[in-house]
């Protein structure tokens, strides 16, 4: 049949003679050879079968076959083969096929990268997909694209099939069009497809042997990544074929790196969301040291670890303004190896930090091994292997009060996100500053108050000692006395500072005395008797309208009253007069009994012990007393 060798494109004699083996495919010939055997063996067999027989030209034509034994017909000797090409037939189902298989992959993909928002589970997944669809891809990088900076950043890369470290790629500007092939697909929001890669990198000059452990790809295909009608990103396929990428394979591959697209846009807005919660929970942190702590040191430390841990940093510290001596101080450091920094005294303008602080703003050194810097002479510091700096004033209404240094072991490209929240930190560490500042000067205005205060008191009762020669010193032995018996009986060191102002100023009320009466040789009348008694009364008078005072009117007040109501000026009974007074009171006549007069003697001590025991449920508080008798009063 001359149809025969026109499948195969073979002339009539150009077949006869030869065995139809030979053109069998490889793969197919066992097969057929069975098919072969099958049909001998029943002389009135009629087999079929579809295989691949090889074209004059070297292509391989599909082939479906029909053969008949007529060997067992007396007057035949033949078995009779029918062939039929139906190459279109099964390249078309083959093609259904892949694109069913395509499909299949796109959507399983799809499926896949929908169950997770963690980007490198994304990225993974998306590598296995590629390597499903174009598994003769060496290459195969994702980039995501900064439009703020028109920058090309390496998200995920493998290459020669060994997974690439992306942080240690340098991010790649955006080329003008008709430069680089990835900024072209970015431009053009098309996939490019470069069917001879080294000649097109020849022509832009780039170095077209470094990185690869393989085959040097031969042939490239850029897909944009599309998410909300707005490029991403790219994702760079290579092999090492020449021409080795359809416009077929790239419109597959824009579906899937469509589908990867939508996944990793909602990644990076979940894990936008969470760092901005981080951040938000970081300040939160902060306020909460500033408001709960007046250790400016335990704050810079919360700082410090906020600072770190959200800008993903290897080192920082603090640098506090010395208002005095307009130095920069160490304040605190976290996430150094040595203790470079921590005798840091810098005068403004000097150095990286003083340039922070004179001209208020940022000082940024992408690479500390390219500058010449003081903080170099440091051996410590140069073992730190830092490149990257920041320092950052610290300003509080107006003035700068230190500096935020921060270092890191690698190159920095931060974002503008990264930069805000770096100076909202920096507003917070100046807060911090700024606070404990002022608690600082405030506590020390308070003590410097309390010790006016304390001052004033002893002015006043040494006054009181000078206009009654009579009772020289007995206004400090009583204090004194006093507060060792308040002690003793377990009076808080709070409640002894309002005990010994009152001791002190025990008899101001006297200061409302007139001469005649205080001064007085004699013995008094019963009308001085009765002004002498107000005493206690002037004195609630006097020192009542004076705030800090009204805790310590408990002596001035009620140390006359006794503990059986017949003191005065109330006749307060029992535990209705105050504690302070009726602590008071015993040391006060202790003081008295001990002390010469004029128109007696100082009774001995036993004496005055026993007076003041025969006193006691009467005159004094019997526990009072006890807790007297017991005490060492020399």
């Amino acid at each position: 049949s001359p149809a025969a060798p026109g499948l195969l494109g073979y002339s009539t004699n150009g077949l006869v003679g030869r065995n139809a083996f030979e053109f069998v495919h490889p793969d197919d010939l066992e097969r057929v050879k069975g098919l072969m055997g099958q049909m001998l063996q029943d002389s009135h067999a009629r087999v079929s079968g579809i295989f691949r027989f090889q074209h004059k030209n070297g292509s391989w034509r599909w082939i479906e076959g029909t053969g008949t034994n007529l060997l067992g017909e007396p007057s035949v000797r033949a078995i009779v083969l029918n062939y039929r090409d139906i190459t279109d037939r099964r390249q078309a189902e083959e093609q259904i096929q892949r694109r069913a298989e395509e499909l299949l992959a796109v959507n399983a993909l799809g499926r896949a990268l929908a169950e997770s928002l963690e980007l490198s589970e994304i990225y993974a997944r998306l590598y296995q997909a590629i390597l499903g669809l174009l598994p003769d891809s060496s290459t195969v990088f994702v980039s995501l694209f900064d439009r703020a900076r028109e920058l090309l950043v390496c998200a995920y890369g493998v290459q020669d099939g060994e997974q690439l470290n992306v942080d240690e790629l340098p991010p790649i500007p955006l080329e003008p069009p008709g430069v680089g092939s990835q900024s072209e697909a970015i431009h053009t929001r098309r996939p490019f497809i470069v069917n001879d890669l080294q000649a097109r990198l020849r022509r832009v000059k780039v170095n077209v042997t470094v990185g690869h452990s393989g085959p040097f790809p031969q042939s490239g295909l850029y897909v944009p990544m599309l998410a909300k009608g707005e490029v991403i990103g790219v994702v760079m396929v290579q092999c090492p074929t020449l021409s080795r990428y359809s416009q077929s394979d790239a419109d597959l591959l824009s579906v899937v790196a469509n589908t990867a697209a939508v996944a990793i846009e909602n990644a990076r807005l979940f894990d936008d969301a969470e760092r901005r919660l981080r951040q938000t929970q970081a300040l939160n942190n902060i306020d909460r040291a500033i408001s709960g702590s007046t250790d400016l040191r335990f704050t810079l430390k919360t700082v410090l670890d906020e600072v770190t841990s959200q800008l993903q940093v290897d080192a920082g510290d603090i640098l506090l303004l010395n208002p005095h001596t307009h130095t920069l101080e160490y304040g605190a450091g976290r996430g150094f190896h040595t203790q470079a920094l921590q005798h840091t005294r810098l005068r403004l303008g000097e150095s990286y930090a003083g340039r922070a602080a004179l001209e208020r703003r940022f000082v940024s050194v992408p690479d500390l091994r390219q500058r010449t810097t003081d903080l170099l002479r440091s051996p410590y510091f140069a073992s730190e292997a830092f490149i990257a700096y920041y320092g950052v004033p610290l300003s509080a209404k107006g003035q700068v009060v230190g500096v935020l240094e921060i270092f890191h072991r690698a190159p920095l490209s931060p974002d503008r996100e990264w930069l805000d929240f770096l100076e909202a930190l920096a507003g917070q560490a100046a807060l911090a500053i700024d606070n404990a500042t002022l608690f600082e000067g405030l506590e020390r205005s308070n003590v410097e108050l309390a010790l006016a205060y304390d001052a004033t008191i002893e002015g006043w009762s040494r006054a009181l000692d000078l206009r009654d020669k009579e009772t020289e010193g007995h206004t400090q032995r009583v204090t004194n006395l006093t507060v060792r018996l308040a002690r003793a009986l377990g009076l808080s060191q709070a409640e002894l500072v309002h005990i010994r102002r009152g001791a002190l100023l025990h008899d101001i009320g006297k200061m409302g005395v007139p001469d005649g009466i205080l001064l007085k040789a004699g013995a008094l009348t019963d009308q001085e008797w009765a002004v002498m008694r107000r005493h206690p009364v002037y004195a609630y008078e006097m020192l009542s309208p004076i705030t800090y005072l009204r805790p310590a009117l408990d002596i001035p007040y009620c140390h006359h009253e006794k503990w059986d109501g017949t003191g005065y000026p109330r006749g307060l009974k029992g535990d209705q007069i105050p504690l302070a007074a009726l602590i008071f009171a015993v040391v006060d006549v202790w003081d008295a009994l001990r002390s010469d007069r004029p128109y007696r003697a100082a009774w001995p001590e036993e004496k005055v012990r026993e007076h003041i025991r025969q006193q006691s449920g009467t005159h004094f508080d019997p526990k009072v007393v006890d807790k007297f008798l017991q005490m060492e009063l020399r």
